[in-house]
């Protein structure tokens, strides 16, 4: 499990899809327009090679007691390869190489050819070696 702000990610299993899943719970009442922004985005984008795959969503609200899982909760690829600087900082002067990050900049590109609002998100990697 990973937290950030009020963010929550943890690793699970879709039962249909029978593999391992990314689920983020967003646990932000003040932050809806946001959620529901971001929602939109993931189901126009997904399918696209270069973009995480989105499997799906829902709303917890837990009756009683407050539970740090409650909130927005979005089924996703789950990318095991970390994030572009994990990739870096294990590199001469925390760097990839024109030759790297020519490739990386192609297809992040690629990805964001469809309207979308990249933010702050990191990039992540599908796998450790890429």
């Amino acid at each position: 499990m990973m937290e950030l702000l009020s963010l929550l990610l943890f690793q699970g299993w879709h039962i249909d899809l029978q593999k391992e899943v990314a689920i983020k719970i967003i646990n932000d009442p003040e932050n809806e327009k946001y959620q529901e922004e971001e929602l939109e985005i993931l189901r126009k984008v997904t399918g696209h090679r270069n973009v995480i795959k989105f499997y799906g969503a829902f709303y917890h609200r837990a009756p009683r007691r407050s539970t740090p899982n409650k909130g927005l909760s979005i089924s996703m690829e789950l990318c095991t390869g970390g994030t572009i600087r994990d990739l870096m900082s294990g590199r001469k002067n925390n760097s990839l190489g024109e030759k790297w990050t020519a490739y990386i900049c192609k297809e992040v590109i690629k990805g964001l050819c469809p309207p979308r609002d990249s933010g702050s998100h990191p990039i992540m990697t599908s796998s450790p070696s890429i």
